[in-house]
């Protein structure tokens, strides 16, 4: 498997989801309610992809520094995959061990979770 640092494009879009969506973790929100919060959360997770993709090659990978810019809220499905794509990028080493994505991964189950049940079979089908 190879690993890569994401766009920031695609950091900026997860962000924009988690404060569109007024995620919560362990009932607890996570506060994304200014830009300073919003960006120094984005470089969280980039930093994370960055440690990520040095503990599978050994060395600092070639890249700019993440640049925070808000964007539109994406649709659930577009931030869940663009979600998708930043945990597999950053799965190398132990950086899957840390609280950061371990919170990130159940986040994701939770937005697989809450598009189920937005789609028209899910209503459909037998409970029980």
């Amino acid at each position: 498997m190879s690993a890569f640092v994401v766009k920031d494009e695609t950091i900026n879009r997860i962000v924009a989801l988690l404060f569109s969506q007024k995620v919560e973790f362990c009932g607890i929100p996570l506060v994304l309610s200014t830009e300073e919060q919003r960006a120094r959360f984005g470089k969280e997770l980039f930093d994370m992809n960055v440690e990520s993709v040095r503990q599978r090659y050994g060395d600092e990978p070639e890249c700019q520094d993440y640049q925070y810019q808000e964007v539109p809220a994406p649709s659930l499905i577009k931030g869940h995959k663009a979600l998708s794509c930043l945990l597999y990028q950053s799965c190398e080493g132990d950086v899957e061990k840390s609280s950061l994505y371990q919170m990130m991964d159940r986040i994701h189950a939770r937005l697989a979770q809450k598009i189920v049940h937005l789609l028209p079979e899910w209503d459909k089908a037998p409970w029980g």
